[in-house]
């Protein structure tokens, strides 16, 4: 190998089911991959991928060279509903190749097939293939059933594995006591005979499963069969099963477990017995928290359930919908109850003992936060409030990090506080306002001096070793001693200065304004680095962990990041959609957190700069971040007043309909509710079923983006626009497109009349026109600009449009008149639509970074002044009442878009406890329950009359 290595031959190495490796260095950097002469691919399931490294799913042309009769192929993979939508890595590929006859025969044309259908299939073949090796190498055997025997080894190995999160099994022969002798021994033949015929790789020391996700698979169905025998023949030797002795975390787990429940309905009686029977006996609890995770998992609702006394310790029911559900005297300890919906849920009496909700308590100020800090031990934290116009009281607020109680409250600032910072070794604290610094010393909190400047003044900061206070005034940075507190050194910078910080050393600082960042050397004030042709503002600027990079936040919604040895910029990160504010790193340099101007968190991995997660955090600006110790926890301040300390590694159940390549463009509700709708930029248009997140059938005859989409009042039809300049009627029986209509312009809006026969579309050539499906144009209305939207009345007569002048325009169909040409704003109409009534009209656009609604009657009046929700800057949905006299606005309603996916959660980001009943509650810590108290007067919908 190391000859190879020194060699000048180019190799490729491929590494094929990448994402079996829980550490994606775990080959690269041992083997020094870098230093060898050669290019490395690595492969793994797409579903492991995020958008931007998935590179281009397998297609049909990929396909046909892999057969000799690939025509043949390719009728039946069309035969078999869904089929084609399984075949996005090789390994499903080879199975497809190997089942596909059997499948064809013995499937369900009216079903769609599901990836467990062809699991099962797989499995089966190759059992039946090994049986049948055997009798015809005339292997004897005492074993009277081997496939049951084959599937039983299969469950429990795959279990035990996913016990102890291993994707290989290391077993060494001489040690007696191992406990994987069991699977492995060879000296037992009835062992080795059913180990043989199972279908795992391996040698005489390492085995695994011929792939991860026949692992999975096993362990669902494994799963599955220790419910059902525990339901039907409950018997105490039964309680040993991996369902009921460790709980479910594998998502590729959860999938098969939610397909078994599609495929199964019995499944899911059997689950809730479970969980009934977890009331009297405590013997089941683990399995009752794994079948109510399971079917949390797979969108159940447990609104008004009778959970009384159940038993679920450890479940996972983040964006739960339990409103009304009765858990008094439940054992809920360890529950993930994240983003939950406890709204009129019982708790009296439960036992909530390290229950996970997903937040933790946070601090009203009831003033504009400008900035937090914390002590070197984190102890206690500071928090300095005060608006700029001096309404509110300027002051400095002490509180203990444990309890969140105050300590002590600084009143000496006249004007609003814009910094403050704790001396290392612990001895002093400071704080400014415009002009002046106030030093003090925190054994009693006693003002000891203060520094007064003759220019506005923003930031100040300790040194690392505690010698120094930095202030900066104007364009100036003052270096103050804390021995006498007399100025020691002075730099000039080019223009005012927004942000200054020491160097962990303490050898360098870097300060940034207008359009510049400068590092200086302390020691001589020399200039080492600079930037100076920034068009934007740079809020603020702070160096990495090991001193070596710079990074700032721009008001053009970046960061850069800057090589101070190089004066190269190595990073553009990108991911906020307002202005960038504030830039924290983690205590162990793992983490970038950024805070923006619309309240958002964005958590990035300090090392890849790729984005982890972004956290919803506050509904007005970022003002202030700071990491706790334990790396895990981040307190956040902001103009909303409030101080919020969040979890970076909470994980929401998320519950997602998977399916789609590209971005969702739209998504909604049949008008019975008996299905979804959705429309990409892939191209394809997908059915699902909001019961159990199914896909129903996929409608793939446009060939660009497909913009939009409605749907007929009895849903027996579709109708849809693309980026490919038609418009697409589908039949909604057949799932056929039975009409296209060209058009002269990409449509970006449609609407189907209701006679099904007609629609209106919105064209980018400036054109609102009413089409015949058989006769074509029926009707032109031509303006000068792109046409965004359009829509019918609901008694067909007139129709509401808008485009990129950002007019509302309503035109009687009949005459051709212009009804109404109302403008008002710079922003563009994202959706609009008539009343019940046809007498009013509502608009939703973008206007200082939320989204806001306005109502206006069929005149064009306004009637109803703008508004938003308190904390969301994006309307997913709204419901109007039937006298039109109220409008309930969603902040997320059940789909929303998010790394191409379509999410269908709960409803909501944030735990909702509104009137939830909670006396007597067992082992509630002093943070949950402050936490508890606070949102069970909250609100999480906002009705606006």
């Amino acid at each position: 190998m190391l000859s190879l290595q020194e060699s000048k031959i180019q190799l490729l190495f491929i590494v094929d089911g990448y994402d079996e490796v829980q550490s994606y260095k775990r080959i690269y950097d041992p083997n020094n991959l870098l230093n060898w002469n050669c290019k490395t691919m690595f492969t793994c399931r797409s579903s492991h991928l995020d958008g931007d490294k998935l590179y281009k799913k397998l297609s049909n042309s990929q396909l046909s060279p892999e057969w000799k009769n690939w025509e043949t192929y390719q009728t039946n993979i069309d035969t078999l509903p869904g089929l084609s939508d399984l075949v996005d890595n090789p390994f499903v590929l080879s199975m497809i190749v190997s089942v596909l006859p059997k499948l064809v025969l013995k499937h369900d044309s009216q079903l769609t097939l599901t990836s467990l259908d062809l699991y099962e299939a797989f499995v089966q073949q190759w059992f039946e293939e090994e049986e049948q090796r055997m009798f015809t190498n005339n292997v004897s055997t005492n074993i009277t059933n081997l496939q049951k025997e084959y599937r039983d080894y299969s469950y429990r190995l795959a279990s035990k594995m996913m016990d102890y999160g291993y994707t290989y099994v290391e077993y060494v022969k001489d040690n007696k006591s191992n406990e994987w002798t069991q699977f492995f021994d060879p000296n037992d033949a009835r062992i080795t005979t059913i180990k043989r015929g199972s279908p795992l790789n391996g040698d005489s020391r390492y085995y695994c499963f011929i792939h991860k996700s026949i692992q999975e698979y096993f362990a669902a169905k494994g799963g599955q069969n220790s419910i059902e025998q525990l339901v039907n023949h409950y018997d105490d030797k039964l309680l040993d099963c991996s369902i009921n002795t460790n709980l479910i975390t594998d998502k590729g787990v959860f999938d098969f477990h939610k397909q078994i429940l599609q495929r199964f309905p019995q499944f899911n009686e059997q689950l809730y017995k479970i969980i009934q029977l977890s009331k009297t006996s405590e013997k089941v609890s683990i399995a009752a928290a794994n079948a109510i995770t399971i079917l949390n998992y797979s969108n159940y609702s447990f609104q008004k359930a009778d959970f009384k006394n159940i038993k679920i310790p450890g479940a996972n029911l983040s964006l739960a919908m339990m409103e009304g559900a009765d858990l008094r005297g439940a054992n809920l300890s360890n529950v993930d109850f994240q983003s939950a919906w406890l709204q009129k849920a019982k708790l009296d009496g439960a036992d909530m003992n390290n229950v996970e909700l997903g937040q933790r308590a946070y601090i009203n100020c009831k003033s504009t936060i400008n900035k937090l800090k914390f002590n070197k031990s984190q102890k206690y934290f500071a928090c300095a409030t005060g608006d700029l116009e001096q309404s509110e009281e300027p002051k400095v607020q002490i509180y203990y990090f444990e309890t969140l109680e105050s300590l002590c409250i600084l009143k000496d600032h006249k004007q609003s506080i814009t910094d403050v910072a704790f001396s290392p070794n612990g001895e002093y604290f400071i704080s400014c306002d415009n002009r002046t610094v106030n030093i003090y010393s925190t054994n009693k909190w006693q003002l000891i001096h203060s520094i007064i400047l003759d220019d506005d003044m923003c930031n100040v900061d300790f040194s690392q070793d505690s010698h120094y206070i930095i202030c900066d005034c104007g364009k100036f940075v003052f270096i103050y001693t804390t021995e006498d507190y007399q100025l020691a050194k002075k730099i000039e910078s080019q223009d005012t200065i927004n942000s200054i910080q020491f160097s962990n050393d303490c050898k360098k600082i870097v300060c940034a304004g207008q359009g510049f960042i400068e590092v200086w050397d302390v020691e001589n004030q020399q200039l080492i680095f600079e930037v100076h042709d920034f068009e934007q503002v740079v809020h603020h600027a702070v160096f990495s962990p090991n001193d070596s990079l710079i990074l700032c936040a721009l008001s053009d919604n970046t960061i850069q990041i800057w090589d101070i040895q190089s004066n190269d910029q190595l990073y553009y990160l990108y991911g906020h959609v307002t202005r960038v504010s504030y830039l924290a790193f983690s205590p162990n340099g793992q983490y970038l957190a950024s805070g923006s101007e619309d309240g958002s968190i964005l958590l990035w991995d300090a090392k890849s700069f790729d984005i982890i997660k972004c956290l919803n955090v506050h509904t007005l600006q970022i003002s202030s971040i700071q990491f706790c110790y334990d790396n895990e926890t981040i307190m956040s301040g902001s103009w909303d007043k409030l101080i919020k300390f969040t979890s970076i590694n909470s994980q929401p159940l998320i519950k997602s309909l998977d399916g789609h390549e590209g971005a969702v463009v739209r998504a909604k509700y049949s008008n019975n509710k008996q299905f979804i709708v959705s429309c990409s930029m892939d191209s394809t248009i997908k059915l699902w079923d909001p019961k159990n997140g199914a896909l129903i059938q996929t409608l793939d005859d446009h060939e660009d983006f497909v913009f939009d989409l409605q749907l007929s009042q009895d849903d027996k039809f579709l109708i849809s626009s693309s980026r490919d300049k038609t418009v697409k009627l589908w039949d909604l029986q057949t799932f056929e497109c039975v009409n296209t209509c060209e058009l002269a312009s990409v449509s970006l809006s449609v609407d189907l009349h209701k006679d099904g026969k007609m629609f209106v579309y919105a064209g980018l050539n400036g054109i609102i026109e009413i089409f015949e499906m058989d006769n074509g144009s029926v009707k032109v209305f031509e303006f000068e600009n792109e046409m965004h939207v359009v829509k019918y009345s609901h008694d067909y007569t007139k129709l509401a449009a808008s485009g990129v002048d950002a007019n509302i325009i309503v035109i009687d169909i009949a005459s051709g008149q212009i009804l109404v040409n109302v403008k008002e704003f710079d922003q563009q109409f994202l959706r609009l639509e008539f009343s019940k009534d046809d007498q009013y009209i509502y608009t939703i656009f973008d206007e200082d970074e939320y989204q806001t609604m306005k109502i206006w009657d069929i005149n064009g009046k306004l009637v109803r002044q703008s508004f938003t929700e308190d904390d969301a800057k994006t309307i997913f949905g709204y419901q109007m009442s039937n006298d039109n006299k109220t409008v309930q606005l969603f902040k997320n309603c059940v789909m929303l878009t998010q790394n191409n996916e379509l999410l269908w959660i709960s409803g909501q980001y944030t735990l909702v406890m509104t009137q939830c009943s909670f006396e007597n509650i067992q082992n509630l810590s002093k943070y949950n329950q402050m936490l508890m108290q606070q949102y069970q007067n909250g609100s999480d919908y906002d009705t606006l009359k």
